[in-house]
């Protein structure tokens, strides 16, 4: 459980930029010496994220504070190694940004590669960008969960997607890239994305000023008028702009209220577990997840729910 307060500020700030073979700045936590289009290595508790700067990709690695961010090979999986519940009094989760809002350089968990880091998408040798606009929201996932596409949903007969569930985080500042903070949940809307379950669940940064008046998906309208609107309209359309045709809905186009929102999160935890555990077998495996770090997390939540209900000796 976290006792810390979450913030958007910067904690500490080190970049580097290499021209014509000439270090302009430099420092220890560098792990590129290529220049970037914006200060890339930022430092917010309780971990750092770190760019690579990598000409062909571009890449950004979660370090736990007290890592040696030069080293790759030591970073933590934003699927597996960060705790999906930030506070179990707070009822509050756990959020890794990917997308900050306002931009458009497609990044995401590279749920195959080790250390699964966040990765833009590259598409015919370019770096993938979104095509239909700039992110109008935060855009990120919840760690230690999974869209089971091995499982059918059975209230809307599709599969999930084989990724994390998404996040659409609404508070009115953009999230830097790779950022781990702590949300609060307010409803979910269910994406039917070319025959598969794409959630998103939507959620407020627990540390906003807008998270004392958000509590249910209701109140968003309330709030923030238009902006449920823009959230089912973005991703109504953000792929017709690559000449595909208008994504759906599923739940006549509502969105969730809290309870099965939270119901939704606790079966994709499930299924994650089932993954990272290996009770999905074979066919599980075929799908070439990586997922070294997540039956030492399942076994780290496994042993914290014994200690949580072990008797207390009042002396």
């Amino acid at each position: 459980m976290l006792n810390r307060r979450f913030t958007s500020k910067v904690l500490s700030l080190a970049y580097t930029c290499s021209l014509m073979g000439r270090t302009l700045a430099t420092t220890p936590r560098v792990v590129s010496t290529t220049c970037l289009p914006r200060s890339e290595f930022t430092t917010y508790a309780p971990y750092t994220a770190v760019s690579n700067g990598y000409k062909e990709t571009r890449r950004v690695s979660i370090f736990d504070m007290s890592a040696d961010t030069s080293d790759v090979s030591s970073s933590l999986s934003p699927w597996h190694d960060i705790k999906l519940i930030a506070s179990p009094s707070k009822g509050t989760f756990h959020y890794v940004n990917e997308i900050p809002k306002g931009t458009r350089a497609k990044m995401e968990i590279a749920t195959k590669e080790p250390n699964n880091p966040i990765k833009q998408d590259v598409k015919n040798g370019k770096l993938r960008d979104l095509t239909y606009g700039k992110m109008p929201f935060n855009y990120g996932a919840l760690p230690q969960t999974w869209e089971n596409p091995l499982l059918v949903d059975p209230e809307l007969g599709l599969k999930g997607d084989n990724d994390p569930l998404d996040v659409v985080e609404i508070s009115t500042g953009p999230l830097p890239e790779g950022s781990v903070i702590e949300i609060k949940v307010l409803g979910a809307l269910a994406l039917l994305d070319e025959g598969e379950v794409d959630w998103k669940i939507i959620a407020v940064d627990a540390n906003s000023p807008l998270a004392a008046k958000l509590n249910n998906a209701g109140d968003i309208e309330n709030v923030m008028p238009g902006v449920v609107h823009d959230i089912r309209e973005w991703f109504r359309l953000y792929k017709t702009s690559d000449g595909k045709p208008q994504n759906v809905f599923g739940h006549k186009e509502h969105i969730l209220g809290l309870n099965e929102t939270k119901a939704v999160i606790a079966g994709a935890h499930a299924e994650w577990r089932s993954l990272v555990t290996g009770k999905l077998g074979a066919e599980a495996s075929a799908l070439g997840l990586w997922t070294d770090a997540g039956a030492a997390a399942a076994e780290a939540e496994d042993a914290a729910a014994v200690a949580d209900s072990a008797p207390t000796t009042v002396v």
